[in-house]
This record gives structure tokens, sequence and C-alpha cells, in this order.
């Protein structure tokens, strides 16, 4: 990380110190020469009548220009947010303690003032309201705002900026994302930049909230965000001695390395982060991130396939006592859902679906928890793990209601095609091909699969065309199937049965086969393959191979009735 030296530092620095001891001033300096800025910067200010509304224009002003302002990003930043506190409860947290100036949270935390000082706006041009209701706000007037405040006071509108937006971003189990969350990103990474790496200069309390915010933020797409936000965490929690935060701060910083393919940088990132360099009075917390850590060490062994010490690690925490606290429990819930994942992988699967139904049971719990961004995995795990079971049907249910309660809240694609790669190999288990078929079509139609889903996509299909003998249909699917395997490197079992399906196409010869060595290349891929299998690794990654490859094995095509 670069550092700065104290002459470049001092200026914004006493700046910054200002503009925050302003928040708390009776009469605050930085409004005066504000209204000044707006009205010698905006044409027809006539229109303006209110304070509210020339106030309003100016915080604006050093938000990310050109971007969607919704409505909901003033007012969550403006409103108490929901944190941990250090045993590990739910505590609400005003705006004005992190350093919002009494105000403006005032104005941005009431709806009807927002509502009419934005129509204010809209009727001088200076901001446009869009179809989805959100706002815009003119480049022109918001450059010429800028340019009339003083130092200080953009400084002060600054900081303002960064405390709303950073506010604004929903903590995973305290708050629910919305459709408006993504929006919510340039603005933040817009007032990150402008307060130029002065984050240090905020109070303790507010820098540390900040810190874990970021970290919260890492989990929206894309990767470019995702790096920018770890990266500002970091340069966020330099000098804070806080175990807790570095922890958060180091289990991001493993969580992106490992999606990144840097399997080195995962496990380092953690390094020695453990329960034994914590002081002997441990708060559940504390305790808390521990379990956390446990899990992304967890997952890092899955991803080598040592799923043994995968599940070794994870059984190895519990929580403090008897009556676990509300971060615990959020740590009991990711433990049994990913347990429930390696057993399955193991091919253990009535226990499999022993911690998937108890992580199920500690969602539906009626407690203060919104467990709603994992529930498309815990279905997908809950329904793959019953499709081995031999029960696709009550995998179908879980799924489609599953569905139908996205739906209701206007979730995503995204999401939805795991979901429904996972139902159409429940219908293909009941041999319903063709709804089987047209589902995975609807989800081919989607731009932007994950690597996954494109690979469950075309694994699909193919077999779907294979079990009815359209050996020519199925093939550009198979072929289509091992490119997008080829994507998971310490993959082996899997590229196995795809390689197995394509020497059962090969061996009819119902295809023109342009190559006549090509069965003998893929036999020998297969030979090669058995060498790389690691005994001790994943048997069954994705639900519905075993069956298949037990079709493959079955000799007689009339008798292959198991699917």
């Amino acid at each position: 990380m670069p550092q700065f030296s104290q002459i470049s530092l001092n200026p914004s620095a006493a700046s910054t110190r200002r503009a925050l001891r302003t928040a708390a001033e009776t009469e605050p300096a930085w409004k005066a020469p504000s209204l000044a800025a707006v009205s010698e910067s905006v044409p027809g200010s006539s229109h303006i009548h209110s304070e509210d509304a020339n106030i309003l224009l100016v915080f604006l002003s050093v938000l990310a220009i050109s971007e969607k302002i919704p409505l909901d990003l003033l007012f969550r930043g403006a409103t108490p947010r929901r944190r941990w506190n250090v045993y590990g409860e739910i505590e609400e947290v005003d705006a004005v303690p992190a350093g919002l100036a009494p105000e403006l949270c005032s104005l941005l935390s009431d709806i009807p003032r927002l509502d009419n000082a934005f129509h204010e706006l809209g009727l001088s041009t200076a901001v446009s309201k869009k179809s989805d209701q959100t706002y815009i706000l003119d480049e022109a007037v918001a450059s010429r705002i800028r340019e009339r405040l003083s130092t200080e006071n953009l400084s002060f509108f600054n900081c303002q900026a960064l405390i709303v937006a950073y506010r604004a971003i929903p903590w995973k189990y305290l708050e629910a994302a919305t459709p408006n969350t993504k929006l919510f990103l340039p603005h933040l990474k817009y007032a990150l930049q402008a307060f130029n790496d002065r984050s240090g200069y905020l109070p303790t309390s507010t820098r540390a909230d900040l810190v874990l915010t970021l970290v919260e933020a890492s989990r929206f797409p894309n990767m470019a965000w995702k790096r920018f936000a770890v990266d500002q965490a970091e340069i966020a929690a330099r000098d804070l001695e806080d175990w807790y935060i570095h922890s958060s701060v180091a289990q991001s910083r493993c969580f992106l390395s490992r999606i990144s393919g840097n399997m080195d940088q995962a496990v380092n990132s953690l390094g020695d982060l453990s329960q034994g360099r914590i002081s002997t009075t441990i708060d559940k917390r504390m305790h808390s991130a521990v379990g956390q850590a446990t899990i992304q060490r967890s997952l890092n062994c899955i991803q080598v396939e040592d799923l043994s010490t995968a599940k070794r690690l994870l059984e190895d925490w519990s929580s403090l006592g008897q009556d676990p606290s509300s971060l615990e429990r959020v740590v009991i819930f990711r433990k049994d859902m990913i347990l429930g994942r390696i057993l399955r992988f193991q091919g253990v699967f009535k226990e499999s679906l022993t911690h998937l139904q108890r992580a199920r049971t500690t969602a539906e719990q009626p407690k203060d928890l919104i467990f709603d961004e994992d529930f498309r995995d815990l279905t997908c795990d809950l329904a793959d793990t019953l499709r081995e079971l031999d029960d696709p049907a009550s995998a179908e249910h879980h799924l489609r209601a599953e569905i139908a309660r996205r739906d209701q809240y206007g979730a995503s694609s995204p999401g939805r095609s795991l979901l429904e790669l996972s139902l159409a190999e429940t219908l293909f288990a009941q041999r319903r091909f063709k709804e089987a078929e047209e589902l995975c079509l609807k989800v081919q139609s989607r731009l932007g699969l994950l690597k996954f889903e494109q690979l469950r996509l075309h694994i699909t299909l193919a077999k779907i065309r294979h079990v009815n003998s359209d050996d020519e249909g199925a093939s550009p699917h198979w072929a289509k199937a091992m490119v997008a395997i080829s994507k998971f490197p310490n993959e082996s079992g899997a590229t196995r049965i795809i390689v197995k399906s394509v020497c059962d196409i090969l061996s009819r010869q119902t295809v023109s086969v342009p190559d006549n060595g090509l069965l003998d290349q893929s036999l020998e891929t297969l030979n090669s393959l058995d060498k790389l299998e690691k005994p001790w690794g994943v048997r069954c990654w994705i639900a519905g191979m075993r069956h298949w490859a037990e079709y493959l094995q079955s000799g007689d095509r009339s008798l292959r009735t198991r699917l």
C-alpha cells in the first residue's frame, strides 16, 4: 500500500477534521455558502424556493455524476442501520454518531421532505426523474456547484456523501438486499475516491463501520467491484487495532483469491487467524469470526478436493454455549449447509440431507435474521441431495417453491438459472424429457450464465438427446460440456463420465466421425483420468451424473431404465 507523507496529508486532514466538526455545530458554517453556490450555479434557480431543495442539490452534486440516484440510497444512509455488537446480537446504529450532519440526517431520513425537494429540483431542470423512480442530476449543474464550494465545504460534503453511501449498503443476514442495491455501488465507489484515501481521519468507530461495510459490499458483482471493495477495506483498516475487523478483511481477501483461482493466496490470506491468537476473554462476536474463518478454510479445502479436512474443520467449531447468539446462529447455519454439500460430494447422502434440513430449520426459525441470499444455494443443495436419494419429486417441490418465492419478491434471473437447471435434472430423472429440455432452452437464451450453469446446461441437454438416441444432437452438447468442465481444473470424476458418454456415441457410429482415431483418443483420455482420480476426493459433484454413469454401464439400451 502506498504511504503518504505528513506534508501532503496535513492540509486535507485538517480540512476533514473541521468538516466533521461542523456536523455538530448549532449554526453549521457550511449552510450559507452552500446555498449561495446553488444560486450562482443553477439556471432558473428561482423555481427552487425551499432550503431543503437547495441543500439536497448541493449534496447530490458530490455523488457519482451521470449515475442513477435512488431515493432509498439517501434514506437508508440517513436512517438507523442494523449492526452486530460484541455479544453477537443485533443493535441499531444511528447516522449522526457516524458523522452525518444532523440537518442532512433530518432531511434525508424524511421521505415526504425528500419527495418535495426532488419535485422542486425537477421544475428547475437541475434534476430529472426516470421511469424507474430514480433521479439523474444535470452534470453541468453539479460541476458548477462543486467549483463554487470552498475546499473546506467540498471536503465536508464529500465526507457526508461517503457516510450516506456506505451506510446504505445492507449487511447480509441483518437487512434484505433490494433491486436498487446495485445502484448504490457507483456512488460508494465515487465517494471513496473523492475522499481520497483520507478514511484514516474519520472517527475510529465510523472507520471500523466503513471497513466492515466494505467487506459486506464485496459480495456484490462483479470481480472489478469486489477487488475495489476489498482493497478499500484494507486501506481503511490501517492502524485499527481490532482483531475482528482484520479477520473480516482477511476472509474477504481469501474468498476473492479463491474465486479468482489463486489458491496459494487464498490460503495465505487467512494467515494464522485462530482462536489461539485471541486473549482468553473472547466475546461471542469474535468466536463467530473464528467460525467464519474456519468456514473459509473449509471452502479452500473443498476447492482442492480435500473433503476430509474440510469436514473436520467444520466439525471442530461449535457455539460457546447452549443458547447461541444470533451471529453464532449464522455460522451454525453456514456450517450445516457446507457440511451437507461435503457429505453429498462424498456420497453420504442421508447424512447430507440431515445437515441441509437442519440448516433449513435454522433459517426458518422466527428470529430477527434474514437468510434470503442463501436460499438459492441451500435449495439447490437440498434438491441435488434428494435427487441422489432417488426422490426427484420432493426435489422438484422444493425447487418450485423457491422459484415461486423469488418471483414474488422480484428476484433477478441469475439466481433463477441455477434453480431451473437443478429443476431440469429432477424432471429428467422423472423421464419428463420434453419439460426438462424446454427449461434448459429457456436458460440457454439468457446472457451471462455462470461457468457452472453453462456446464450443467450442456450436460442436461446432452443427456436428453442421448437417451432419445439423437446422437447428432447430443454430440455438440457433450463437446461443449467438455469445454465448460475444463474451466474446473481440479475436477476429474464428472470429466470421466462426459468422456464415457462421448465413447458411447462413438462406439455406435451413428454420427459421422471425421477422425477414425477419435474413439481411441477418447479411451486414452479416459485411462489418464482414471490415474488422476483421488480416492478421498469428490465422488458426486454434479447431481445425476452417478445415475448417468450407471445408465451408460447398463449394457442393453432397452434395459436402461434408471436415469
